[in-house]
C-alpha cells in the first residue's frame, strides 16, 4: 500500500470531482495520478487553480501545455466543498479502522452527489 496523499480534481462550477490516492507527490507520481484523474473527466479541463500548499503541481505543468495552471485562493464555496470531503473521509477512516485508501474514491462519489448551501 503506501498511500499518503489524495489528488483531487473538483470542478469549481458543477463540484463534481475525482479523487486519487498518490504514495508521495513527486513529479512521477503527480504524472500518474493526473493523467489517470484527467482519463475519467467528461470534460478535459482548460485551467486548473491551485493554491500555495499545493504549488508542486507546477511540476508536471510541462506535460500538460494546453491546461493553464493558476495559483488562487479557494472560493468560498470550494473551501466548503472541501471542508464536507475532508468530514465525509474522517467518517469513513473511524468506520473502517483507516481504510481510507478505497474511502478517497467512495467518499468523492458521495460529496458528488450531496448538495453544498451556497453561502450567503
Amino acid at each position: 500500500m503506501g498511500y499518503n496523499f489524495i489528488l483531487r480534481l473538483v470542478d469549481p462550477v458543477h463540484r463534481y470531482g475525482f479523487a486519487m490516492v498518490l504514495h508521495n507527490i513527486g513529479a512521477a507520481e503527480l504524472r500518474t495520478g493526473l493523467g489517470r484523474v484527467l482519463s475519467l473527466t467528461r470534460v478535459q479541463p482548460h485551467t486548473i487553480y491551485y493554491n500555495s500548499k499545493t504549488s508542486f503541481v507546477c511540476d508536471i505543468s510541462n506535460e500538460h501545455e494546453s491546461i493553464e495552471l493558476i495559483e488562487s485562493n479557494h472560493s468560498s464555496l470550494m473551501k466548503i466543498e472541501c471542508s464536507l470531503y475532508k468530514k465525509q473521509l474522517h467518517k469513513w477512516i473511524d468506520a473502517y479502522n483507516n481504510n481510507w485508501v478505497r474511502g478517497a474514491v467512495l467518499v468523492q462519489a458521495v460529496v458528488n452527489a450531496i448538495p453544498v448551501e451556497q453561502p450567503l
